[in-house]
């Protein structure tokens, strides 16, 4: 009887255990299912090798010259959920950019509607052109610009105008007419406030300055990237090439024009109204007009800011001296026709020197904008390298990096 009853036990544990595992296998097999379900879902892998492979999930579209991207018309359109309103979204297109050999996905468009698609398609090759055109001058040095993928979700909802949070760019009220120039404007200024440094705080127009940068700076770098023919004019959707220049000729040529003949606003730069936000502006646009390269991304290691308040633009100009001081060389581009441009330059004697043109000497007694030396007149660039560190004193050693306190910029900028 007992020895009965303990192989009854002993079965009836082995059948328990059995179905045990045979709900796990079975929990475990649905789990798996999902994912595949949302992988098939989205069907859009972070990189690829080889382009053509994405001909199975929709059509492409190569941008010239030399395919440097390709928009994905997707074809099966999948339902997706707006983080942030729970709203449903269907995948659009997505646009692959080229990199060391392989091609990476960098945004995703989602429209609510199907009267939104062609917007969602539109914005993602318009961003991919301002990618290409940050990538061209910043590369490795900004890190977003292979971070993860930026997702844009069309809507018919709200107050016409477009907003960034987080890797999300929204476009309200897609359906609402607006300039050609203004779509261009609407994406610049915002992908602005996801890449661009700027300061923030401001009472007016808005906390920070880099989605107003964005729409000057992006607006540059088109313009010259179409002069240059390494963007074609068939890349940008909704502007054609006479809106770009008139667009620049009206909000970036006055503005660099001014900086160029007198050298930053410095009182303004310490002002949080509308004054300073401005000048704060036309600082950075000025900054990149002259120095060009990297140079916004170089100076952001040396800003600091006092008992870690937000920066402003008069720290953006400590920190542009300070980098100069720490290499002791820069290159200076005259720019356009007109008043030559004032030079940044630390404290010392510098030599300046223009191919197959005679070399000029600048003693400086403290930071200062100089003037470009009339005997290198006409010269489209300068190089300047400090000689001595000072003019007539003991040298002074120049400030490091200070990378450990390096504020952070843009992705959900206050509005």
């Amino acid at each position: 009887m007992g020895r009965n009853t303990v192989i009854c036990g002993l079965a009836a544990h082995r059948a328990i255990v059995a179905t045990t595992r045979g709900v796990a296998l079975s929990v475990l097999c649905i789990v798996a299912i999902l994912a595949l379900s949302a992988a098939r879902a989205d069907r859009l892998p972070a990189s690829v090798a080889d382009v053509s492979s994405l001909l199975t999930v929709g059509d492409l579209t190569r941008l010239p010259p030399d395919d440097w991207a390709v928009i994905v018309e997707v074809r099966d359109r999948p339902a997706l959920r707006e983080p942030r309103t729970g709203r449903e979204h269907r995948l659009v297109a997505a646009t692959y950019v080229r990199s060391n050999g392989l091609w990476f996905l960098r945004f995703l468009g989602h429209a609510d509607e199907p009267a939104g698609d062609p917007v969602a398609r539109n914005a993602v090759q318009m961003l991919a052109a301002l990618w290409r055109s940050a990538d061209r001058r910043w590369g490795a040095r900004c890190s977003r610009l292979r971070g993860e993928p930026l997702a844009v979700w069309v809507s018919r909802q709200g107050e016409a105008g477009a907003e960034m949070w987080g890797s999300s760019l929204t476009v309200h009220d897609a359906h609402a007419a607006r300039a050609p120039v203004e779509w261009l404007r609407e994406i610049a200024h915002e992908y602005g406030h996801y890449l661009a440094p700027g300061g923030s705080g401001y009472t007016e127009p808005e906390s920070w300055t880099n989605g107003v940068l964005g729409e000057r700076l992006f607006a540059s770098w088109l313009r010259a990237d179409l002069r240059e023919h390494v963007l074609a004019p068939e890349c940008l959707p909704w502007v054609s090439v006479p809106d770009i220049e008139a667009y620049c000729v009206r909000q970036v040529d006055p503005l660099l024009e001014r900086f160029r003949g007198s050298g930053p606003r410095r009182a303004d730069l310490r002002r949080m109204d509308r004054r300073g936000f401005d000048a704060c502006v036309e600082l950075l646009l000025g900054v990149d007009g002259l120095l060009g390269g990297a140079i916004l991304m170089d100076i952001l290691e040396f800003v600091q800011t006092p008992n870690g308040r937000s920066p402003r633009g008069i720290d953006f100009e400590y920190a542009l001296f300070h980098w100069i001081a720490y290499r002791g060389v820069l290159t200076a581009r005259a720019g356009g026709a007109g008043v030559p441009p004032k030079v940044p330059l630390t404290r010392g004697v510098w030599r300046a020197a223009a191919e197959g043109r005679p070399v000029a000497t600048v003693s400086v007694e403290a930071n200062a904008w100089v003037d470009w030396p009339a005997s290198l007149a006409g010269a489209p660039e300068i190089e300047w390298q400090r000689v001595s560190a000072a003019p007539a004193r003991a040298k002074t050693s120049a400030p490091k990096p200070a990378a450990s306190r390096r504020p952070r910029f843009g992705g959900g900028a206050p509005r």
